[in-house]
C-alpha cells in the first residue's frame, strides 16, 4: 500500500525548468560566459548548494559560493512569483492525495525558500507534509540520502513510497532503495532525460497517479 507521495518540484509539479535555464544564461551572460552546451546535463540532479560549487569551479568565478546563490535566488524570485505555474492537473492531484489521507513531500533540488513561498502563494502548503531540498542532506538527489532523511523522519517504509520526478538520476537512486517511481514527461527535459521505460511508470499528466495508486491498492 502506497502511504507517501514523495514530488520532485521544478519540471514535476511546476512548468519551471526554462526558469533555471534563464537563470544560469542572465547569470553567465554578466560575465560575458557562453552558455556550455552540456551544463544542464552536468548540474542534473545536483543540489543548490553543489550547483553553486560546479559553477564556481567550472567557471573559475571570484564570487562566495554565498553570493553566487543570492543572485541565483534574485534573478530566480520575480519569475517563480509572475511566470510559473503548476503543471496541468498537479493541484488537482494535490487534493485527491489529501482527501486520501496519503502523506505528501517535495523532495527538491531547488531553494526552500523558493518552494514554500510559491506554495504559500498558491495557498496549498497545507496540503505537505514536508519540503526537503538537497541542501539539507550531505548530498543532492543523485545521492540517497535525500530519501532516507523522508523515511526516517516520517517513519514510512521505502516500499510503501512513490516518487514522481522527471530526472534520471533521482529516478535510478530511488529506485535502488526499493522505492516505486513515477517519470514524468516534462518538454524541457525529455530530451535529455529519455525516461520512458526507464521507471516503474511513465506518465503524461499528473492525473495518471489515480490510476498508479489503483496499482497497488491491495498491498505491495
Amino acid at each position: 500500500m502506497i502511504e507517501l507521495i514523495i514530488f520532485d518540484f521544478d519540471g514535476t509539479l511546476v512548468d519551471s525548468m526554462w526558469v533555471w535555464q534563464e537563470v544560469d544564461r542572465q547569470f553567465l551572460k554578466n560575465r560575458e560566459i557562453k552558455v556550455p552546451q552540456n551544463l544542464q546535463n552536468n548540474i542534473s540532479g545536483l543540489s543548490f548548494t553543489e550547483t553553486a560549487y560546479y559553477f564556481k569551479d567550472r567557471f573559475n568565478l571570484d564570487e562566495s559560493i554565498d553570493d553566487i546563490k543570492k543572485e541565483w535566488l534574485s534573478l530566480s524570485k520575480k519569475l517563480y512569483r509572475t511566470k510559473v505555474s503548476f503543471k496541468k492537473n498537479a493541484i488537482k492531484i494535490i487534493k485527491y492525495l489529501y482527501k486520501k489521507n496519503k502523506i505528501i513531500c517535495i523532495a527538491s533540488s531547488n531553494h526552500k525558500q523558493i518552494i514554500n513561498s510559491f506554495l504559500k502563494q498558491k495557498k496549498i502548503d497545507r496540503y505537505f507534509k514536508k519540503v526537503i531540498t538537497g541542501c539539507e542532506v550531505e548530498k543532492g538527489k543523485n545521492s540517497p540520502n535525500i530519501y532516507r532523511q523522508i523515511c526516517k523522519d516520517l517513519n514510512v517504509e521505502y516500499k510503501n513510497i512513490l516518487l514522481i520526478d522527471d530526472i534520471m538520476e533521482s529516478i535510478k537512486t530511488a529506485s535502488s532503495l526499493g522505492i516505486k517511481t513515477a517519470a514524468i514527461f516534462d518538454k524541457y527535459t525529455y530530451k535529455d532525460e529519455n525516461l520512458e521505460g526507464k521507471a516503474d511508470h511513465y506518465i503524461y499528466d499528473l492525473i495518471e497517479i489515480k490510476d498508479i495508486l489503483g496499482n497497488y491498492s491491495s498491498g505491495g
